[in-house]
């Protein structure tokens, strides 16, 4: 077992585009994501609406909207980009052709383009693209900046005719162990203490042409072979594209005596014929096993507190009947491990929410340790619906390593004004 003292730090690039179905300025696209067969050689069609959603009639206004094709890549730390079209090995934007690049739409009008996808004589397998959506309206947050509202319809070709199994294999597993507070530039007595559990860090590569969707776990079995730990491997986004790696993550929070052990990685990747596997022998020195009982003991005192914060801490708009609004809020992991999140809205007393008021983007997700991100609440008031005061809760729970849930209340607050 590869045991790293320094943590290792990771940049995330953050990349709202593709969850989020309706633009600020008022645009919403559908259908965020379609899957298109080709034959080889042969063309197919396909088709995007885009609607000017009102939400004042009284500011109500046309807007301009131009398509774009851009190829789609997924990192190893599993966030999009979108970069040139044709640059990446499985694109398929030099098939495209788009029936129109720019269009005006009144408020309220739907329009709906068309593309053609030609596919080549040799191809065979899966190919990605996608159709960015971009705004001309453009608009400036408290501080002045800049913004152009974006978003992205994703085309995923499977050109027919030939099937690719799925293959998949481990190409990395370690520790990581967090930064050791106390420790001392001369190597000295000081005890130290860690900042954080350590992460079982672990990259699954996708090393045939078929993409898949992975899960996993990690398994510690001590000297006799009794498991002693396990625990699931997360991902920020688990499907992986052919010949892409992805990195799954769990913590280490669980004290282990000083000893031999072995590590066993089992990762699932959708294929009948078997499961990517990877065993190694990990030794727990007696300086380890203090270091693993200590983080434990605060990894329990930070389950028991709350894990989650949300900016802004709570939301207050006032609205017409009938009226269509978005609203954007961040959450972050304080934690020191990956959870999970769900996220839904209910009313004050608990009940639920009429389900034509609210929607989330997206409604369940991932955070890893300190990430944050950005998630886009859309309102539309019923038109039959009297001036008053509506109060909801915006909840967001997040299962913790041990199965306990943390869970963040943000009111939410909606005046809703007669029409003059």
């Amino acid at each position: 077992m590869k045991v790293n003292r320094p943590i290792v730090a990771l940049t995330f690039a953050v990349v709202a585009v593709c969850s989020v179905r309706v633009a600020r300025a008022g645009v919403a696209v559908a259908p965020l994501r379609q899957e298109i067969s080709v034959r080889p050689g042969r063309t197919e069609r396909f088709r995007i609406t885009i609607t000017n959603r009102v939400r004042e009639r009284a500011r109500a206004r046309p807007e301009s909207v131009h398509l774009m094709l851009a190829d789609v890549a997924v990192s190893e730390t599993g966030h999009l980009s979108f970069p040139e079209p044709g640059s990446m090995s499985r694109s398929a934007s030099d098939w495209i052709t788009l029936s129109a690049t720019e269009v005006v739409l009144e408020p309220g009008e739907s329009k709906r383009l068309e593309g053609t996808i030609a596919a080549p004589h040799n191809a065979a397998g899966e190919y990605y693209s996608a159709v960015l959506v971009t705004l001309g309206s453009r608009g400036k947050t408290a501080g002045g900046v800049t913004l152009t509202y974006r978003v992205a319809s994703g085309l995923f070709v499977n050109v027919t005719g030939r099937s690719f199994p799925r293959r998949a294999n481990i190409t990395r597993c370690e520790i990581v162990w967090p930064h050791l507070d106390g420790e001392q530039d001369d190597g000295s007595k000081a005890r130290s203490t860690l900042s954080r559990p350590p992460e079982i860090v672990v990259a699954l590569e996708n090393t045939g042409q078929a993409r898949f969707q992975a899960t996993g776990q990690v398994r510690i079995l001590d000297e006799n072979l009794r498991t002693v730990f396990l625990t699931p491997l997360r991902s920020n986004r688990s499907r992986v594209f052919g010949g892409d790696s992805r990195i799954f993550r769990t913590l280490l929070d669980k004290p282990l005596p000083a000893g031999q052990y072995q590590l066993h990685v089992e990762m699932d990747y959708e294929s009948q014929w078997g499961k990517a596997r990877h065993r190694e022998p990990l030794e727990i020195t007696p300086e380890l096993a203090r270091l693993l009982e200590q983080a434990a003991a605060e990894s329990d005192e930070r389950q028991a507190g709350d894990i989650l914060k949300a900016e802004p801490e709570s939301l207050h708009c006032n609205m017409l009947p009938g009226a269509f609004r978005s609203f954007g809020i961040v959450v972050k992991n304080t934690s020191g491990y990956t959870v999970p999140i769900s996220a839904a809205v209910t009313g004050q007393d608990e009940g639920p929410a009429p389900e034509k008021w609210w929607s989330i983007e997206p409604g369940t997700f991932e955070l890893t340790a300190g990430s944050r991100r950005s998630l886009v609440l859309l309102l539309r008031v019923p038109r039959d619906i009297d001036p008053q005061e509506q109060e909801f809760l915006l909840v967001l729970r997040a299962m913790q390593p041990d199965g306990a849930v943390s869970e963040l209340r943000v009111p939410v607050n909606v005046a809703i004004r007669a029409r003059r």
